[in-house]
């Protein structure tokens, strides 16, 4: 079954940076692209500017969890929560089976 996952980040105003990924991560990402694992959906942000939603589609269970599991995945994510706990900036996962 296909996993679909939605970030749904909330910066507290504009002079906040979003946290920008390493070239490492974007390497996977676009890896898994490449290979069919992965349907990159892209980023819509709110009309103020304060909401930023990412959508990712994985064609299979397994190929989500080796995505997050891998080291590049792991240094993300923590680099990611800590620069938007740092920031003030709230982030919401939601996971789905599509």
């Amino acid at each position: 079954m296909a996993k679909k996952v939605i970030l749904i980040q909330q910066r507290p105003n504009v002079s906040v940076d979003w946290h920008n990924a390493s070239d490492e991560f974007k390497a996977l990402k676009e890896s898994y692209v490449s290979a069919g694992k992965l349907d990159d959906q892209g980023v819509v942000v709110s009309g103020n500017e304060l909401i930023r939603t990412w959508t990712l589609v994985f064609t299979t269970e397994e190929n989500y969890n080796e995505f997050i599991n891998e080291d590049v995945s792991l240094d993300y994510q923590a680099a990611r929560q800590k620069y938007n706990s740092d920031n003030g900036i709230s982030e919401s996962l939601d996971i789905q089976d599509v």
